[in-house]
């Protein structure tokens, strides 16, 4: 009928009764806390079996989780975001700032390290250092005379054991002298030319000689033959200095130029090649106690110190018409320079002017009256003009390392000794003694040994790099100076 109602067919819902849903509700938390009664103690278990490393890498894992991850169930804020990268970024500040405290603690000790190298040279230059004149015994005296060239010497050197003496020379030779037998041994001719400068290696192995063909020669001590031939400047060779402090040594020639070759291998190499002077250098000289710094003097009236690591260099103005052939330092700071006038000056490191100097320390060459009417025009009775003195000049000088000894050579033998007075303030010298050699000539190259006994003179008919002064009758050889009383 159409008024009727549909009937639906219903499932009939059977609920169960209270007591029963308790029972299963109480079951079901009964095996949870059994699950977890059991995970803990196989949690303790494994921590009681495990080390105490193990544990520990654990807490700090789970620190690390604590720190970095946040729960998954939950949704992270914008501001717990922020929170949570800025406390990453102090942290990661605050390991940086260890590491840099680590590094700054590992470059103090390099300074500790630093000052200690410092200290054990300072004690060894106390050792070194040493007073001739306020000892008794100090008399110079030259002892033994050994002949030997052809023609003038031009340089020398001394081996550490100070039993070798190996010279230069303009007769294209060179001769090795032993001072305990008293003979000489002439090394085979390997140049046509002059030779300038000469220097044993520091091993006292080899030799090293340069001179007027732009060569440098290495030439073995036993068997007398070339290592090597370099060719190291575009004029004569001048100079040959080696560094102790490093496997290195240094040049100096006619072309201006100071090179720096490396000698630590079998060839010699090229390191470095210094441009400061505008004419010839005449000479070279280490700095004792200072890591690869030198002094050069040049005909351009300029004394330059180099610093080789910097590439820099200082420059002391002359101030005279007369150029400086040699120079030589006493200590780190201070200096000389020997004249072609006559003339000895004091310098020191920081300071562009000479300190204190002597005038014509080794008497004068020549006296002459000029008869220019400009000079007698005041004095009218004087028909030859004033006096004109020039002084002899200086070819050699040299030091003891930390002494107060100081020495130079000059024209007919003569050897002059100087007192050196050590004031930090205002640092001076005095002459002292005078020796005239027998064997008379120019007194070109002066040389001390290591331990500072003696002194060693190389003369010739005439001066090294040229041929204003001449005695022909010059007998040829190197003087032993004795500096104290047998």
């Amino acid at each position: 009928m159409l008024g009727n109602k549909r009937r639906i067919n219903k499932k009939q819902i059977h609920h169960k009764p209270l007591s029963e849903k308790l029972n299963q509700l109480t079951n079901k938390k009964q095996k949870v806390k059994d699950k977890d009664e059991e995970s803990i103690k196989s949690d303790d278990d494994i921590i009681g079996n495990s080390s105490d490393s193990e544990v520990e890498n654990k807490k700090k894992n789970n620190e690390k989780k604590q720190n970095n991850q946040f729960d998954t169930n939950k949704i992270e804020s914008y501001d717990e975001k922020k929170v949570r990268l800025a406390k990453e970024l102090i942290n990661k500040l605050e390991r940086k700032k260890d590491k840099e405290n680590e590094d700054d603690m590992s470059e103090n000790d390099e300074e500790d390290l630093n000052k200690e190298i410092l200290l054990k040279y300072a004690k060894e230059e106390e050792k070194l250092k040493k007073s001739y004149f306020q000892n008794k015994n100090f008399f110079p005296h030259e002892t033994l005379f050994l002949k030997g060239h052809k023609s003038t010497i031009t340089d020398l050197d001394i081996s550490k054991d100070s039993n070798l003496i190996v010279t230069s020379s303009k007769d294209c030779r060179g001769i090795i002298f032993d001072i305990n037998k008293k003979i000489k041994t002439l090394l085979p001719k390997f140049t046509n030319k002059s030779l300038y400068c000469c220097s044993f290696s520091p091993d006292n192995k080899t030799i090293f000689f340069g001179g007027k063909d732009r060569y440098i020669y290495q030439i073995d001590l036993k068997s007398n033959e070339i290592i090597q031939k370099l060719k190291a400047h575009n004029g004569s060779v001048n100079g040959i200095k080696f560094d102790t402090s490093k496997e290195q040594f240094y040049s100096i020639g006619n072309d201006n130029i100071l090179k720096v070759w490396s000698s630590d291998t079998n060839e010699s190499i090229l390191l470095e090649t210094f441009y400061g002077h505008t004419n010839k250098i005449n000479y070279i000289e280490t700095i004792p106690g200072d890591v690869n710094k030198i002094l050069t003097c040049s005909m351009d009236n300029y004394i330059n110190l180099w610093k080789v690591d910097s590439q820099s260099f200082l420059q002391f103005k002359i101030n005279d018409i007369y150029p400086v052939d040699c120079i030589s330092a006493i200590n780190q700071n201070v200096f000389f320079s020997g004249n072609f006038n006559g003339n000895i000056s004091l310098w020191k490191n920081n300071k562009k002017r000479f300190i204190n100097y002597i005038n014509f320390t080794h008497g004068y060459y020549e006296n002459f009256h000029i008869s220019h009417p400009f000079f007698n025009r005041l004095d009218k009775e004087n028909l030859k003009g004033p006096l004109l003195q020039v002084g002899n000049p200086i070819l050699s000088i040299g030091s003891v390392l930390y002494s107060d000894l100081l020495y130079s050579g000059s024209l007919n033998g003569d050897v002059n000794f100087y007192c050196f007075i050590n004031d930090d303030e205002n640092p001076t010298f005095e002459k002292r003694n005078n020796l005239k050699l027998n064997c008379k000539g120019c007194i070109n190259v002066l040389k001390c040994n290591t331990n500072g006994d003696f002194i060693v003179a190389g003369n010739g008919k005439d001066n090294k790099m040229g041929r204003w002064f001449s005695d022909y009758d010059t007998k040829l050889g190197i003087s032993i100076i004795k500096l104290y009383k047998d």
